[in-house]
């Protein structure tokens, strides 16, 4: 029995080695290669499982001198020896737990944390710092050991043993402490740290919605990580402790069931040896069960590889293909741009070739890319000749040296940019010029609004340029693919190609709330170096899908940063809309609330409607944006089958317009309401979200909770005192939402869609504080039947509104009786009652014959401007 218990032990110490050194093997790499810096897995928990792994290793060796020992029966090596194990086995197996908690620690921070808190986190540094306080820690509770323990013999069995031997109280001491430091602490620790996570993402996952990433998978895998770490703690922790400190009383037990006490030295022995067994489970734990080490350590040796070796002939065919290359040409000297990206929120390389001569003629779409803020140039002057695998290996060379130097990424959700690369022969750019100037809508069109310059704030007080463009398409595969480059943007002036990508702005194509609508929302990306921004203007814009370019001018915000505005109000389009008295009080009380400007959008309107329209944009404080009918052609015409005029690309694109601190899209039947009763102090309502905003640096966005407003419609007065005697009506609908337009991508009618950083999120208003207000014609004129009153406004800015609403009259000379207009929204309610037996939601078709008649409408169609949509 005792030799296969002691080969037992041998086996499991051999296969402890070689887990240990293949751990070493995927953690040592990522490690040394500056290559992994953008890991998705900080570097500091790669250092983490590496210290893991080290420790179990010296763990293993350790277990030699006990697997000699139990195959000889007695201590054959000195008294430094001797201690030298006993220290080596307490460290090593006091200091794995501790490790544990200190990635606990990590992803809790990395998750949970702000930027600044991820960045310190991440750090090997720090890591390295908390490692080296926590073994001085534990060998200083370990001194007892080199001043007590000695190889000591023993005479009644005429063998040697090493042990260790001190005072009772020092050995009491020893054992608490040591439970305490690397048994409590860890174990409430680890539980505390990892728990919180998923409570945190189950918190953002109301939040924050993010294309591609699930936060109901991201908790199940962190909980599932807790359930195993703490089975294994208690398994291989628990009998250890309860043998130190209930030793005597276990052994009573066992002698009281007749349990030989052979069998308690055996039991004893594997109790002894489970933390070992721990030490080494650890490290495997997290490499198993983290698919990410592993796959970074894979590209780190494909990379490596690629240094020293060719490029294998089935790519240098392709290669060539691609390029065609030409035997008979000979070297010609062209100057190289590398655009590298000097930062990095993610794992991909980046790297864009880009053309400073004429020499540049060609586009190789060979591999996604990424680019990022601070983009900086380096210039390389290299002989291109393609005439053999040599000179390209010493190319691809020189590329890998300059990838070493400099090599990080942003967010691959930005955009996903192919390479592009020079060349001497022109096939590729004949290729582009043989792409045809787009003219008629086809069902492959992507159809777009503008294109526009943005800054967008990428991560906290870092800022990155984009090309945003909003617009509208069916849904094609390709168009839905974000790892496929669409289209290519030309600046002819300085001879620069860029890749960028289209996507749906809806998730999955088609809507599923209109899905027989057959045009759906797509927003289109580039991202723009910041040394570039101020000479981009006049570009050519390739479709690779359609086949097709357009000549177009990249537009800027409508007001500059430095007079950038506070709070801005997104109207969507207004259609077959005649409600002045409704248009007029939704206005002036986003003004009291502090709204700095109005963007309003419109397919039609009335003529008193358009005349108060004119008036505000006359008073610099509205913007107004007819929003016209897609274009068409003989076989095809969007407009039939777009729901609701295309809201969703409206709003987009109205966020991108203007340089807004804040920005709000709401309907004209729509208020936020502050509850000032509820406040300690006395704020106007751009106060109030300010302060929100500053409380949390990291929120893109506040979210208010939506109730029914009912107005007496028999008290409707000039003086406007029916605003001060409103009634809350018993309804709730979905959210709304005050975002930093900054900070976000893309947003629907009720919540942001997607933010610029996944750290970023919304956090949602108290109702009790604030809330939104929803003046809609189902039930804002009906006879009242609720007591809960509420003032919108103050008997001061009654008075206010009540004197510019005078003014206004006398200006427009509008004498119309004082009333809410809903006759047109009544018919649209009636003929739009089944859009969905219809296909899809087109007031034109099925409301404009019921229309035309009861207003003079002024419709976006027929005002003249020098906008037009971009057709690709």
């Amino acid at each position: 029995m005792r030799y296969y218990f002691n080969y037992l032990i041998i086996t499991f110490n051999t296969l402890g080695i070689i887990a240990s050194l293949w751990i070493m093997y995927i953690t040592v790499p990522l490690l040394l290669s500056s290559k992994t810096k953008n890991s998705k897995i900080p570097r500091s928990i790669v250092f983490y499982i590496f210290i893991l792994c080290l420790g179990a290793l010296f763990a293993m060796i350790g277990m030699i001198f006990l697997d000699i020992f139990l195959i000889t029966q007695t201590w054959s090596f000195s008294d430094i020896i001797c201690i030298g194990y006993l220290m080596n086995e307490k460290i090593t197996i006091f200091l794995a737990p501790i490790i544990v908690l200190f990635i606990s620690h990590t992803c809790h921070a990395m998750v949970c944390g702000d930027v600044i808190a991820q960045k310190k986190a991440a750090l090997v540094k720090y890591a390295f710092i908390k490692v080296m306080i926590a073994l001085i820690a534990i060998i200083i509770i370990l001194i007892p050991i080199p001043l007590y323990a000695s190889k000591r013999f023993l005479e009644a069995k005429k063998v040697y043993l090493c042990e260790f031997n001190p005072p009772t109280f020092i050995k009491q001491f020893l054992h608490y402490s040591a439970c305490f430091v690397s048994f409590a602490c860890p174990l409430l620790g680890i539980l505390y740290w990892y728990l919180s996570v998923p409570l945190f993402l189950k918190k953002r996952a109301n939040t924050v919605i993010v294309k591609g990433h699930s936060s109901t998978h991201a908790i199940k895998r962190i909980i599932k990580t807790v359930v195993i770490l703490t089975i294994v703690y208690l398994i291989f922790w628990s009998p250890y402790w309860l043998l130190l400190f209930k030793g005597k009383a276990l052994f009573q037990i066992l002698k009281a069931i007749h349990i030989p006490l052979v069998a308690f030295n055996y039991i004893q022995l594997t109790i002894h040896l489970l933390p070992y067994i721990s030490s080494l489970i650890y490290p495997l734990i997290f490499i198993l069960m983290n698919t990410s080490i592993r796959k970074a350590h894979s590209k780190v040796i494909r990379q490596h590889k690629r240094r020293f070796k060719k490029l294998p002939s089935e790519i240098m065919d392709s290669f060539h293909s691609t390029f065609q290359f030409s035997s008979s040409r000979g070297e010609k000297q062209t100057k190289l741009h590398y655009i590298i990206s000097d930062d990095s929120n993610d794992n991909e390389q980046t790297k864009m070739t880009l053309d400073g001569s004429n020499d540049y003629k060609s586009i190789n779409f060979i591999e996604n890319v990424v680019l990022t803020k601070n983009v900086e140039i380096v210039d390389a002057t290299v002989p291109l000749n393609y005439s053999n695998s040599n000179e390209i290996d010493k190319l691809k060379e020189k590329e890998e040296d300059n990838k070493d130097k400099k090599k990080y990424s942003l967010l691959k959700e930005y955009t996903n940019d192919s390479i592009l690369v020079p060349h001497q022969d022109d096939y590729q750019v004949k290729y582009l010029n043989s792409f045809k100037y787009s003219k008629n809508v086809s069902k492959e069109s992507l159809i777009l609004i503008d294109l526009q310059l943005v800054e967008k704030e990428v991560s906290l007080n870092t800022f990155s340029h984009f090309i945003y463009g909003y617009g509208y398409a069916r849904c094609i595969s390709n168009y839905e693919n974000n790892n496929t480059t669409i289209l290519v943007l030309y600046d002819k002036k300085r001879n620069l190609y860029i890749g960028g990508n289209v996507r749906s702005m809806i998730g999955k194509c088609p809507w599923g709330w209109a899905k027989k609508c057959e045009w759906n929302s797509f927003q289109v990306i580039f991202f723009i170096p910041n040394n570039l921004v101020k000479y981009l203007q006049n570009v050519t814009i390739f479709n690779l899908y359609t086949s097709s370019k357009l000549d177009v001018t990249i537009k800027k915000t409508y007001n500059t940063k430095k007079n950038m505005d506070n709070l801005t109000i997104c109207v969507p389009p207004l259609y077959w809309y005649n409600n002045f008295l409704q248009l007029f009080i939704f206005t002036e009380i986003w003004k009291i609330h502090g709204a700095s400007h109005f963007i309003y959008y419109y397919y039609s309107a009335s003529e008193d409607v358009m005349n108060l329209l004119k008036y505000y944009e006359s008073k610099k404080i509205a913007t107004l944006i007819p929003f016209k009918s897609l274009p068409k052609s003989n076989f095809i015409d969007p407009n039939k089958s777009v729901y609701r005029y295309g809201h969703i690309s409206a709003i987009n694109d109205c966020l991108k317009k203007r340089f807004s601190k804040y920005s709000i899209v709401i309907d004209v039947d729509e208020f936020l309401y502050l509850n000032k009763t509820s406040l300690s102090i006395e704020k106007t309502f751009y106060q109030y979200i300010e302060e929100v905003f500053e409380n949390d640096q990291n929120i893109g966005g506040i979210l208010f909770s939506h109730f029914g407003l009912q107005i007496d419609i028999n008290n409707l007065r000039d003086d406007f005192n029916f605003l001060q005697n409103t009634y809350l009506y018993p309804f709730k609908g979905p959210n709304k939402y005050i975002i930093k337009p900054n900070r976000i991508q893309t947003v629907n009618s009720h919540v942001p869609t997607k933010f610029m950083n996944s750290h970023y999120g919304f956090t949602k208003v108290n109702f009790k504080y604030a809330y939104l207000l929803h003046l809609r014609a189902n039930w804002a004129y009906k006879s009242i039947k609720t007591q809960n009153i509420i003032s919108l406004i103050t008997s001061n800015q009654t008075n206010q509104i009540s004197n510019e609403f005078l003014n206004i009259r006398k200006v427009l000379k509008f004498s119309k009786e004082l009333n809410f207009q809903t006759n047109a929204l009544k018919i649209m309610n009636s003929c739009l009652k089944n859009w969905k037996m219809n296909g899809c939601k087109v007031p034109n078709d099925l409301c404009q014959k019921d229309l035309l008649g009861i207003e003079k409408w002024i419709k976006s169609d027929d005002i003249p401007t020098s906008d037009n949509y971009l057709i690709l």
